[in-house]
């Protein structure tokens, strides 16, 4: 029986995953990303330390299960996106990989140019653009480093270089690409007008295709590092935040995904383009098959409850702190200054009183979460909330979390019984057209009071 191979390209852990073709995990592994900040607001990458980090993981899927390394037939990735590296004719790597939170660029004219242009959001889905976007980065390049930009021939964002190492193929997954401001979403292409603005016409810019599509067999001497069999077929990976999505099950229009973790995002699927939502801060782009869009709308800093277990109760877990808010009644809580927390990256409180105590600002933590969450809900669907949400992310581990989300927006959250959720909606991608995976098992449903 054939198996599946995923490596999840996350910004602070890699991962990889093997599937049986039923869809149930054989084996994970997962090691920190090689992230390197050599100056203040740098983060990258050496492309040497990423493929050290892929072949790691594969090394360590093999030691542990070998017969299963030994069936692998399909390879695919989920992946974040607006990370990028240069390539010269040969091939090789001239920069690091840049990753989207590098905040080396400004927010300067560039940027604005683009984000101005007469219907920005109709092609793009984007509402804007910031520091954190591929273009920024690529600009300051272009400026800042001259001899590095004319060596320059080939643009990958880090999941196309992952591809490029694994098949020499140049390609790029819609949704990913989607995200740079640089593509029709609706056409999926290279828009020719900021290709040409930013001095990106001279580089090779990779085709682009949607998640699962066949991309071609894996180099065989790669093949051999990874401890892969001959014959083994990388398929095109996909966005990260989507690719969750898919996994928890969520597949067709309407269907609506939480994942809770660093950053707090919804995502759902819609078979229409609104070009009414990004005035209201929603991004859309291409899903995983023609006619499809996903809607997503997010929140960076949404881990306040880890933020403030380590600034204030250290010798506490987590679930210390959430058994001890499930102890305390709602009234008479802190109220959670959502704008003032999400700048500082911590939980700013409102009207303490002295007998407040860790569960009532834990439980004010997950009231102001909540709130969060349903703005993002009604947000990305504005003609009303779904019958159910499917959660993932290590946040849907907490029952009360998801409790007090079902009362605060009156709909049923389903905790879904999978453990790595990305990478399987990545592999289940990759599937062979015939393959019906079943979606993941409801391990509890969470219905509003």
């Amino acid at each position: 029986m054939s198996t599946f191979l995923i490596f999840d390209l996350g910004t602070t852990l890699f991962k990889a995953c093997l599937f049986d073709a039923a869809g149930g995990t054989v084996a994970s592994a997962s090691v920190a990303a090689p992230v390197e900040r050599p100056r203040e607001g740098w983060s990258q990458i050496d492309p040497a330390a990423f493929r050290a980090a892929i072949a790691h993981l594969a090394g360590r899927l093999r030691a542990a299960e070998p017969a299963a390394m030994d069936r692998v037939r399909r390879v695919s990735y989920a992946t974040q996106t607006n990370s990028f590296l240069l390539l010269d004719g040969r091939g090789e790597p001239v920069s690091p990989i840049l990753l989207w939170n590098d905040v080396r660029a400004d927010d300067g004219g560039a940027l604005r140019d683009l984000a101005g242009e007469a219907d920005f959001a109709g092609r793009t889905g984007l509402a804007s653009l910031d520091r954190q976007f591929a273009v920024a980065k690529l600009d300051w390049l272009r400026r800042a480093d001259p001899p590095l930009w004319a060596s320059a021939r080939r643009l990958c964002l880090i999941g196309d270089y992952l591809a490029w190492w694994l098949t020499g193929a140049h390609v790029t997954e819609a949704a990913a690409a989607g995200l740079t401001g640089l593509v029709d979403i609706h056409r999926l292409a290279w828009r020719d007008g900021p290709v040409r603005r930013l001095g990106l016409e001279r580089l090779a810019l990779p085709a682009i295709g949607r998640a699962g599509e066949p991309v071609a067999p894996l180099a065989p001497d790669v093949a051999g590092r990874l401890g892969l069999p001959p014959g083994a077929h990388l398929h095109l990976g996909c966005l990260d935040q989507l690719a969750g999505a898919v996994g928890a099950g969520a597949v067709h229009p309407g269907d609506v995904c939480q994942t809770t973790g660093t950053v707090l995002s919804t995502v759902c699927l819609a078979d229409r383009f609104d070009p009414a939502l990004a005035a209201r801060g929603v991004v859309q782009g291409p899903a995983i098959r023609p006619g499809l869009y996903y809607r997503m709308a997010f929140t960076l800093s949404a881990n306040l409850l880890d933020a403030y277990r380590r600034e204030h109760a250290g010798d506490r877990t987590t679930a210390d702190l959430t058994d001890a808010a499930a102890a305390v009644a709602d009234d008479n809580l802190p109220e959670l200054d959502a704008p003032a927390s999400e700048a500082a990256g911590r939980p700013v409180f409102r009207g303490v009183r002295p007998h407040h105590a860790h569960g009532h600002f834990v439980r004010a933590i997950l009231y102001g979460a909540a709130a969060s969450l349903r703005d993002q809900v009604d947000r990305v669907c504005p003609d009303g909330r779904p019958r159910e949400i499917r959660c993932a992310g290590g946040g849907a581990r907490n029952l009360q979390w998801l409790a007090i989300a079902a009362d605060t927006l009156g709909i049923p959250m389903i905790q879904v019984d999978c453990d790595q959720p990305t990478s399987r909606g990545a592999a289940w991608l990759a599937c062979p057209p015939q393959t019906a995976w079943p979606p993941p098992r409801t391990a509890a449903l969470l219905r509003p009071r």
